[in-house]
């Protein structure tokens, strides 16, 4: 199955019908349409800028002499990670590994060196059209940084802790927002690879009250870049992110995917093993130094109904 696939045309034909089904479905989902409008006002230097389901366009033109060729140039045993977790005799898994898979061909393949930072030079706002009437998306974001920036990255989640609960409900712009009825839910997320990646922070609203939840998004930002974190607050919100990330991958299965894509990123596949520790290390003042360094040009998007002013 790995090596070996047959392409049958009925089948490609199916998984296209399939995606092209999904692609239109985003319209009817607030969030995955203010995502997909988001790609398309990013630079086309980023990957970021391509949706995993891709576009109506260029699946339509996919075709199964395509799907050969992608298969043929990135399924080699150079470009695999495998993770095993469970009961086993890891040498004699290790002999079965290498049996099946060590004798296909090694490829060619290569992938582009991306830049070690990007950051925008100036703020912007854009107002598009959405299907839902009644409501109103808010999506901010901030260009940030590579997997592979360590400690820049571990101060970005304790202040998504502060701020948005550290991907759970919480955190101060929930409290506000949610406070003062302006918002149905707000959160934040990173999105990052082996390309400097962006944070953004989402939120859906009515439409009269888009602006006002963007101008309190970044108010919430810019008082953390001039005060700080409370020293009682840095370590509650310390202690959530590490009790959460416990709570996370506690499956053979969801460790085994989590080990893998570690090792392909070239983070070494104990990788989690040492999160508590980075969390721990980050100060108030790394905090401060990353909101100073990227969140300072943001890219606004909200998304109005027809008719909205």
């Amino acid at each position: 199955v790995l090596f070996h696939p047959t392409f049958p045309a009925e089948e490609f034909q199916k998984q296209q019908q399939q995606t092209l089904t999904r692609i239109a479905a985003r319209k009817a989902n607030p969030q995955a349409e203010v995502l997909a409008l988001w790609t398309t006002q990013l630079p086309e230097t980023t990957p970021f800028s391509r949706t995993v389901l891709g576009t109506a366009e260029s699946v339509s033109k996919l075709s199964i002499a395509d799907a050969r060729e992608f298969h043929r140039t990135y399924f080699a045993p150079n470009n695999m990670v495998i993770a095993v977790y469970g009961d086993i005799d890891p040498q004699a898994m290790l002999k079965t590994l290498e049996e099946r898979f060590g004798g296909y061909a090694k490829s060619d393949v290569s992938f582009p060196d991306f830049a070690k930072a990007h950051f925008s030079k100036e703020s912007e706002s854009v107002v598009l059209k959405n299907q839902q009437q009644g409501t109103s998306m808010v999506l901010m974001s901030y260009p940030s940084v590579s997997v592979h920036a360590e400690k820049e990255r571990a101060a970005l989640q304790v202040l998504s802790g502060v701020l948005t609960g550290g991907g759970g409900a919480g955190g101060r712009l929930f409290e506000e927002l949610r406070g003062a009825r302006l918002v149905y839910y707000v959160f934040g997320f990173e999105m990052t690879g082996p390309p400097p990646g962006y944070y953004l922070f989402m939120a859906q609203t009515r439409p009269e009250t888009a602006n006002e939840v963007a101008e309190r998004i970044q108010s919430n930002i810019a008082k953390i870049r001039s005060e700080g974190i409370p020293a009682e607050e840095l370590k509650a919100t310390q202690q959530k992110l590490i009790a959460q990330e416990s709570l996370r991958n506690t499956t053979p299965g969801e460790q085994a995917f989590q080990a893998a894509l570690n090792e392909l990123y070239g983070l070494g596949y104990d990788y989690d093993a040492g999160y508590a520790q980075r969390i721990n290390d980050v100060t108030s003042d790394d905090v401060q130094a990353v909101v100073a360094k990227f969140f300072t040009h943001p890219l606004v998007i909200t998304t109005q109904p027809e008719g909205a002013e």
